[in-house]
């Protein structure tokens, strides 16, 4: 064999070989002195699938090993990234979907969930705490407008009025007025 050839020729190596079986196999050679005329040869061989049993085996439990851990973490990742993120997203959606189909603005986004969800929401609920008291404002407003201007339709209806009774006054005025003016052109007449 390859083994005994090199091992002969002073060579000490380990290597796969073919065997004289042929087959494949791990042989550890080395010559050895025996003397000064005997040169032998020491080898040691094993099948390769006997050698590759165990470290095949640790292999496939490493990988088997590792695909478990790797579906754990996976697993607690999804939980965490559910519980933590979507559960929060999901209901300020659900607040948003109900503030807009209820025009209930005293509903409040939940804040209890990660910091930037809870800025999130802690900043709408300001800003509708805000959008709540300016739709209050100007509710007190049109009230006050309203009633201003009812104030100043009867002011106006009672100016009107009285520009009318003047009206007529006035017309009354004139009308005696001519009259006195035909009394008084009839008495210069007379007179004359």
């Amino acid at each position: 064999t390859e083994a005994s050839r090199d091992a002969l020729d002073g060579k000490t190596d380990t290597k796969i070989i073919i065997d004289y079986n042929g087959n494949s196999v791990l042989s550890s050679y080395t010559p050895i002195q025996v003397g000064e005329d005997f040169k032998w040869a020491i080898i040691s061989e094993i099948d390769e699938a006997e050698v590759m049993s165990v470290p095949n085996s640790i292999r496939n439990g490493i990988i088997i090993s590792s695909l478990i851990v790797l579906a754990i973490i996976l697993i607690i990742a999804l939980f965490l990234v559910d519980f933590s993120i979507v559960k929060p997203i999901e209901r300020f959606k659900a607040t948003l979907q109900k503030i807009s189909s209820n025009h209930d603005l005293t509903l409040q986004a939940d804040e209890n969930a990660p910091q930037e969800l809870s800025q999130m929401a802690r900043n709408f609920n300001t800003l509708m705490g805000g959008l709540k008291e300016l739709i209050e404002v100007s509710k007190i407003s049109s009230s006050e407008n309203a009633s201003i201007s009812h104030e100043l339709s009867t002011t106006a209806m009672g100016v009107g009025e009285n520009v009318e009774k003047s009206v007529v006054v006035v017309n009354e005025a004139t009308k005696k007025a001519n009259e006195i003016e035909d009394e008084i052109t009839k008495a210069i007449h007379d007179a004359q």
